[in-house]
């Protein structure tokens, strides 16, 4: 993906899929901070700084939502503070945390 200095990604998490694992990786060499909310509640899952041409791999389990994630819509907004976003996301849901610790 690339655009902008903010860039919203949506995507759904189906109701009892809620185990997930997201990988973000940062092509350009500004750090960017990359939050994952839930469209419906509003809620902010995390917010998380990538370095210039870095990456994170965030799960659920590992950052206190060990009983899963809510269903529905989210957006994963990437923000580069003024400098334009380059980068990619991959991601899989899963209803058994085992599906997605590797």
């Amino acid at each position: 993906m690339t655009g902008g200095a903010v860039v919203p990604k949506t995507f759904t998490i189906n109701e009892g899929y809620g185990h997930i694992k997201l990988l973000m990786k940062n092509y350009s060499s500004s750090s960017v901070t990359v939050s994952l909310t839930h469209k419906n509640s509003g809620w902010v899952y995390f917010s998380e700084v990538i370095p210039g041409d870095g990456s994170i791999t965030w799960k659920n389990f590992q950052h206190v939502y060990e009983q899963g994630m809510r269903g529905g819509d989210y957006t994963l907004q990437w923000s580069g503070g003024g400098s334009n976003v380059n980068g990619e996301f991959f991601g899989k849901t899963s209803s058994s945390i085992s599906d997605v610790t590797n």
